[in-house]
């Protein structure tokens, strides 16, 4: 039943919503005006991710329990709580659930971000899904991810912005099967792992690094890998984590690998992540328009394979509704 005043309800954090499964058994209303309450979500509809990241996007700090719902709300969030605790049990399919859950939450607010096509987001959706379900399928794989899920909002955001990107290059470039596909994607979600080994903040420091604190930050993929090793992660996606650095002039890291040593899923992936650097960096950095880091990217052409970096001047920056480049 709509509330009619101001005692009937209780306001909630739109970002604690957020972070509750789809399936509530409590009303939801926003407030439109001094007194004035819609109906959002319910019972028989349950949370809509995607009408969350709006709300949030258009600075609506607040959502609205009725006041005869509130205890069920608290219940319901304490129950959420627990599975956001699942490491306890790692190879449980409450684990599973909760990390889909938050990955759902991620992906809505980064399709929202980007005005990512409905074709795109099919693809992602699709292969997300798949990878989220194999790691799940092994405790260590799951622990992992758990411990990625745990190591603050923008590295979990941008370890998916990462994998979106990389599965729309890889999807364009047109020749990899349904397994590739989730092994690009794996390897794009998993390859910042190794940064879960280094305090987060060391790396949101503003201050110019020093030479050993560059070299640890640099040791990531190194780290990475060996946090992969005793897990059931395929060697495809094992090497995505580890040659993301690297790059066509050789210079990279951690081995300078040349051009032809590379794996061109590596390859994908790198350019995915130096754009989703620019367009959704750390914070408190300030993202680049679509079509500036695009210039910026062709600025460091000679680093990126050029069938991909022609892929992502034209179908990369229409699926994320920008321009394309000349």
């Amino acid at each position: 039943m709509k509330p009619s005043n101001q005692d009937q309800y209780r306001a909630v954090s739109i970002n604690e919503l957020k972070k509750l499964t789809r399936d509530i058994d409590f009303d939801v209303f926003v407030r439109l005006s001094e007194g004035n309450f819609t109906h959002v979500f319910s019972r028989s509809t349950g949370l809509d991710y995607a009408r969350i990241a709006h709300y949030v996007h258009k600075g609506v700090k607040e959502l609205y329990i009725p006041q005869a719902d509130y205890d069920a709300y608290v219940k319901f969030k304490e129950k959420n709580d627990r599975l956001r605790l699942a490491e306890e049990k790692p190879n449980s399919e409450l684990g599973v659930a909760a990390l889909l859950n938050m990955t759902d939450q991620a992906l809505s607010d980064i399709f929202l971000n980007f005005s990512i096509t409905d074709e795109s987001v099919g693809l992602v959706k699709n292969v997300t899904k798949k990878y989220i379900r194999s790691l799940g399928e092994d405790p260590s794989s799951l622990s992992l991810l758990i411990k990625m899920s745990q190591h603050g909002d923008y590295f979990y955001s941008h370890s998916l912005t990462v994998s979106i990107f990389s599965l729309i290059l890889a999807n364009t470039y047109g020749q990899f099967d349904d397994e590739t596909m989730v092994n690009i994607g794996l390897g794009a979600f998993l390859h910042d792992i190794g940064y879960t080994q280094i305090q987060n903040s060391f790396l949101y420091s503003d201050q110019t690094h020093t030479k050993e604190e560059l070299d640890l930050i640099q040791s990531h993929p190194r780290l990475g890998l060996r946090m992969l090793a005793d897990t059931n992660i395929p060697e495809e996606a094992k090497q995505i984590v580890y040659q993301h650095h690297e790059n066509c002039t050789g210079t990279g890291y951690p081995n300078r690998l040349p051009s032809g040593s590379i794996s061109f899923g590596a390859k994908v992936v790198g350019l995915a992540d130096f754009f989703a650097s620019l367009v959704a960096p750390k914070p408190p950095k300030e993202p680049y328009l679509v079509e500036n880091a695009v210039q910026v990217v062709m600025s460091n052409a000679s680093k990126f394979d050029p069938t991909l970096l022609r892929i992502l001047k034209s179908t990369l920056v229409k699926a994320l509704g920008g321009r394309a480049a000349a």
